[in-house]
């Protein structure tokens, strides 16, 4: 899902993507805070469109939509838990995992 940050932290953000010497992707204004997409957080986290671990796979469409390409459903999880902790580590935002899990 798509974070919603507050004020500061879109603020801690925007110093990050600056050191990084990348391009701050356009966020969007919500009741709760500052919305950022998830997509380019994943992308810019080192997680590519088509990378694949242990069968479990980013879409080669979409960066938010993880796919089995012929793995068991932890994997798809582990996979999960990796995009997450990639995106905390190299930008310090906590990335919520959507519920839908279908066998």
């Amino acid at each position: 899902m798509n974070p919603v940050l507050s004020v500061e932290k879109v603020e801690a953000l925007k110093t990050r993507v600056a050191e990084l010497g990348k391009t701050m992707p356009n966020v969007f204004p919500s009741p709760e805070g500052v919305k950022v997409p998830a997509a380019w957080l994943i992308e810019q986290s080192g997680f590519q469109k088509g990378y694949t671990k242990n069968g479990a796979a980013i879409s080669s469409r979409h960066a938010l939509a993880l796919v089995n390409r012929g793995c068991r459903t932890v994997d798809i999880l582990n996979l999960a838990a990796e995009i997450q902790a990639g995106v905390f580590s190299v930008f310090g935002v906590e990335l919520e995992r959507e519920g839908i899990v279908i066998d």
